[in-house]
């Protein structure tokens, strides 16, 4: 197999059959430059309340009713601090649910030999391959020649001379033509069939069309259409270890200290519940601290009871005993967050400590709207990946963004901070559950994979009307 360049198309045209609005090719805008005019609170396009966001949002029929709260969701999202990001949000979610509502009329579980998950992300296209274009390409810039000879040889499945001509891009070439857009990854084992097999297998086009609210999305940097693309890593697994047999008298708690439930795990937060803040709860996976009346220790010392958890979205609340008390600093980071939750976007900086590995990790949100299939018995709901190694019993461990107290977003925007000064470091994103490990043999990365808070508020938003007593968090 020849790994070549996707090439994106040349933004000065259309696809056949496109609407000018709908973006002029992978990348079609300059995606370091926010849109003119998006200093503004509001862009034309965005809902304007929680309301808009439900009649609007390409999910809302793919995820479960109780999962799913608009004024939750919509509030996160508003949070973001610009237009750019908050259009790179959406077109997430609209990418998203294709992919979702493609596993599930073609039974990826089945036809997948080996398949790992399949979410939202970007990619260079040195990762990317293909086994041939279809109809739907731009026609090349007139003025590249280098660009119409590499199409011209795709085409004609030529890839040793496509090969040869990509050599010839200048660097200032490869940049226009090759910027990785967003992209629809599948994620596969070893074992898996070749990536044409698999196109083949599930009859579905390398190229995908998907529509967008966005307008216009060339502005943005986004087309309508997207590639979709195989990558290869090991299977997830949970990472909770064996409960500890020491023992202390000491029981101040503290975000990122090891605890113990069914599993060992790490402390995700210390949190209160709206309305009640006199009485604190403590916050971490299901597998690690079990469901109600699970016993939670620390040092070998009760210092919880479980009071509600939900395994769909592996998270659990204990009540924190009388004889407790707490330090608001995050272990091993030097702070509390600071924020209330966001929604995870690609390329948002992110930073975390594992109470057993021990090392601070200042990384990139590298996939969004993950699933694994059911059999992997892990979360049910969309997670997202961070490049991250992580060892067993640092599942819980909260993830905030931002790296300290520096602009969370990720570099590879070139973005200047007052551009994005509005938005906070240390605010809530998700709650480490599993890890896929490094293969150093087969070049494989490590991931570490989050549920994201937003889904765990928006569950106890609807179980707090459901019940008729409040669980929501109080960020």
């Amino acid at each position: 197999m020849v790994d070549l360049p996707l090439p994106r198309p040349i933004p000065s045209g259309n696809f056949p059959g496109s609407s000018s609005d709908s973006g002029g090719g992978f990348g079609g805008g300059n995606i370091n430059r926010p849109p003119s005019g998006s200093g503004e609170d509001d862009e034309s396009w965005e809902p304007r309340s929680h309301e808009a966001w439900a009649e609007f949002d390409p999910l809302r029929q793919l995820i479960p009713p109780g999962h799913y709260n608009s004024r939750t969701l919509y509030n996160a999202w508003r949070r973001l601090p610009d237009a750019f990001l908050r259009a790179q949000a959406w077109r997430e979610r609209e990418i998203a649910a294709r992919l979702y509502a493609l596993s599930q009329a073609g039974n990826w579980e089945e036809k997948i030999l080996g398949l790992v998950s399949f979410g939202v992300g970007r990619r260079s296209w040195d990762q990317v391959w293909l086994p041939g274009l279809n109809a739907a390409w731009l026609c090349p810039d007139p003025h590249a020649p280098n660009y119409k000879r590499y199409l011209e040889a795709l085409r004609s499945l030529d890839y040793a001379r496509a090969g040869t001509i990509f050599n010839d891009f200048t660097p200032a070439e490869r940049s226009r033509y090759f910027d990785g857009p967003l992209v629809a990854v599948i994620t596969v084992s070893e074992s898996s069939p070749a990536p044409q097999t698999l196109f083949a297998n599930l009859r579905i086009d390398p190229l995908l069309r998907i529509g967008t609210l966005i307008k216009p999305a060339a502005e943005y940097g986004f087309s309508e259409w997207v590639p979709v693309v195989f990558e290869v890593r090991n299977f997830p697994e949970r990472l909770s270890g064996q409960p500890s047999s020491s023992t202390s008298a000491a029981q101040i708690l503290q975000s990122g200290q090891t605890l113990s439930g069914i599993k060992q795990g790490t402390l995700s937060a210390i949190v209160a519940l709206k309305g009640s803040p006199a009485q604190e709860y403590l916050l971490s996976c299901e597998h690690v601290f079990g469901s109600r009346p699970q016993v939670i220790q620390h040092n070998g010392q009760p210092v919880a009871s479980v009071e509600i958890s939900y395994t769909s979205l592996d998270f659990s609340l204990a009540k924190m005993a009388p004889h407790c008390s707490s330090n608001p600093d995050i272990l091993g980071l030097g702070m509390r967050y600071q924020a209330q939750p966001i929604l995870p976007v690609y390329g948002l900086g992110v930073q975390f400590r594992g109470s057993i590995s021990q090392r601070l990790e200042h990384n990139y949100i590298n996939q969004v709207y993950v699933k694994t299939p059911s059999y992997l018995g892990l979360s049910g709901t969309p997670a997202f990946a961070v490049s991250a190694s992580c060892m067993q019993g640092d599942s819980g461990t909260l993830i905030l963004s931002g790296h300290q107290s520096s602009d969370p977003v990720s570099q590879m925007y070139a973005r200047q901070p007052s551009a994005s000064g509005a938005y906070p470091a240390g605010a809530v994103l998700g709650l480490l559950f599993a890890h896929t490990p490094a293969d150093a043999y087969c070049q494989i990365p490590a991931a570490a994979y989050a549920v994201p808070v937003v889904d765990i508020d928006s569950y106890l938003s609807n179980y707090s009307v459901q019940t008729g007593v409040n669980w929501e968090i109080d960020w």
